[in-house]
């Protein structure tokens, strides 16, 4: 009986032993492909953080946009519009794929029309 268990755990051991040495050898291989077929990716990589300033928007445009922003949360929440206070506004950049503003556009133009 100690026999098949002990050949068991030796059969366990050098399969897994196998397995993480084949996992080593193909991350390896990864790692030297990236090298070589792609050596310009880390130069663009570090460029791709720099962000670009955008120059500020006058003050009218901004106390314009809250107005309409105000006004709009207002309608929704069916209360007056004195009795709401922003305190801030973010900009959000639309990342979204083209094909999913389009979609977007026109659920809301078959829904509304």
């Amino acid at each position: 009986m100690d026999n098949i268990i002990n050949t068991g755990i030796s059969v366990t051991i050098i399969g897994m032993g196998i397995v993480f040495a084949v996992l080593i050898i193909l991350w390896g291989v990864l790692e030297a492909m990236k090298l070589i077929f792609d050596p310009g990716n880390k130069k663009e990589k570090k460029n791709e953080n720099i962000v670009t300033a955008q120059p500020p928007q006058s003050s009218d445009d901004d106390e314009s946009l809250i107005a309409v922003i105000t006004a709009a949360i207002a309608a929704m929440l069916d209360k007056p519009a004195n009795s709401l206070r922003i305190s801030s506004i973010k900009r959000l950049v639309d990342t979204s794929p083209e094909w999913g503003k389009t979609g977007r556009k026109s659920f809301l133009n078959n829904r509304f029309n």
